[in-house]
């Protein structure tokens, strides 16, 4: 966060909320439905937000979720910055950031963040399975 901009304490309630064990507690029974059914991206929607599917995924093992929402909210907290009249400033911009960030990261960053890392990971692993693939290819070519 501080790299962004930001205030750093912003940053780590950022992600200490996608890293709170309670919310492992809604993903336990079935879900309400499922986005993106048969796809890679298939989500399990256990809660909603104002009539928005909430997607949780676990955020523990990923710190790209928490990079791009620290990015996010340091541009968020600039924009208060300016807004809100310094007398006030030192407990509204935070709490505006976090009110704004916080949600996003949850319906928006976190979900689209965690699905580019997959993409990611799948695409090293077809990388990696191709390339031993034209290395068989080639032995096998050299023993003709």
């Amino acid at each position: 966060m501080k790299k962004f901009g930001g205030t750093p304490f912003i940053g780590m309630t950022i992600a200490a909320a996608l890293v709170y064990p309670t919310l492992g507690t809604f993903t336990q029974g079935e879900p309400l439905y499922s986005l993106f059914t048969g796809t890679i991206f298939e989500s399990p929607v256990f809660i909603t937000f104002a009539g928005i599917p909430v997607i949780l995924l676990t955020y523990s093992t990923s710190v790209i979720p928490i990079f791009i929402s620290a990015f996010f909210a340091a541009k968020v907290e600039k924009f208060f910055a300016n807004v809100i009249p310094s007398v006030a400033r030192a407990f509204l911009m935070p709490t505006f950031t976090l009110l704004l960030i916080v949600p996003a990261t949850f319906i928006v960053i976190g979900p689209i963040s965690t699905w580019l890392s997959l993409l990611v990971g799948q695409g090293t692993i077809w990388l990696f399975e191709l390339k031993i693939a034209l290395r068989i290819h080639l032995k096998r070519s050299q023993l003709f």
